[in-house]
């Protein structure tokens, strides 16, 4: 209930929506996150946004909380028709189209700016990778910047060494990455996050402050690290044969609903990240600053620990493609 109150004091609401009808046919949808939490209620108003433009022609229901099982369930429920729409983060997204791993670089995008100008550089790529598979964008989002959360304090990449890290997905290649860097990484179903970390199989999570807050993780894993790691970018996404079954008449009309609840969303997000961060310190998490020295560290891990990676598990195109879009808009910035 404290957790509860307090989303609704700060009014948080994240980046993630989504929808799809077919003639006479209820739109199913999957989330990982919870009743109650704000991701939720974005996709509750969709929906009802969704039916009410297609005048009750269409009907939806959501399946929140893991019900239907984490993200990459939800894409493999996709695939085989039982789901129709999800909302996905980036770190499943790649389970769909491998390439989209280039945005998920650590400490690669260090502002909501830099993201906003590779998104739009980008973007329209990502859309055609997905679509090849079978997939369509109805709106893209971003659901805060990652930060580690652990037991302990994390304030150099050896703090982090002993613990044992969440991992998305049991196959990933990120699995194999974090390991050979000498780290324990623990691949964990999203929904299960709080019960490994409460029984001691995980220690650290790499999350937005939000799902943090709204998960509440914090609660255990009370110490963060303020170096922000990557931004969680998030996609809503639709079943290519489901969204060829809805009516013509109201495709536009749902991309519309979809793309303004995304970024009516991001701004909310973004605008609240800090007020969720501290009220999570009101109730016990402590912050753990990084000062320029170990962040040089962190920097040279990055570089060391990843590159094994550049041009299998993450394209070497796409990613050189997302710094120079970094570098354009620095530069851009700077002659200002």
């Amino acid at each position: 209930m404290m957790i509860r109150r307090v989303l609704a004091t700060i009014g948080l609401a994240a980046v993630l929506s989504l929808s799809h009808p077919a003639i006479s046919k209820t739109i199913k949808i999957g989330t990982v996150a919870p009743v109650d939490s704000p991701w939720f209620e974005v996709l509750q108003e969709m929906a009802s946004a969704w039916e009410e433009a297609s005048e009750g022609a269409i009907t939806t229901r959501i399946y929140a909380g893991g019900i239907a099982g984490d993200e990459f369930d939800l894409v493999r429920k996709m695939r085989v028709g039982q789901l129709d729409v999800a909302m996905l983060s980036i770190g499943s997204l790649p389970d769909i189209a491998w390439q989209l791993s280039a945005l998920h670089m650590p400490l690669m995008i260090e502002s909501n700016e830099e993201l906003d100008h590779v998104m739009a550089g980008i973007g329209p790529t990502f859309d055609a990778l997905l679509q090849e598979q079978g997939f369509r964008v109805l709106a893209w989002g971003d659901a805060g910047w990652v930060h580690f959360f652990a037991t302990k304090p994390v304030i150099t990449p050896e703090d982090l060494k002993p613990l044992r890290l969440f991992q998305w997905g049991a196959n990933s290649p990120y699995i194999d990455a974090w390991k050979d860097w000498g780290y324990h990484p623990v691949p964990v179903p999203a929904p299960e996050i709080h019960t490994a970390l409460t029984t001691g199989m995980i220690e650290a999570i790499a999350v937005p402050p939000i799902a943090a807050l709204s998960f509440q993780w914090f609660g255990t894993a009370n110490h963060m690290t303020a170096m922000p790691w990557v931004p969680m970018v998030g996609a809503i996404v639709i079943r290519e044969k489901s969204w060829r079954k809805i009516p013509q008449t109201y495709r536009a009309r749902f991309l519309e609903i979809a793309a303004a609840a995304s970024a009516q969303a991001r701004a909310k997000t973004r605008a609240v990240e800090p007020q969720a961060i501290e009220a999570m310190q009101a109730y016990g998490l402590t912050i753990h600053e990084v000062p320029p020295e170990a962040m040089a560290l962190w920097r040279a891990a990055v570089e060391e620990g990843f590159a094994p990676l550049i041009g299998s598990a993450v394209p070497a195109d796409l990613l050189a493609r997302v710094r120079e879009l970094v570098a354009e808009f620095r530069a851009g910035a700077a002659a200002q």
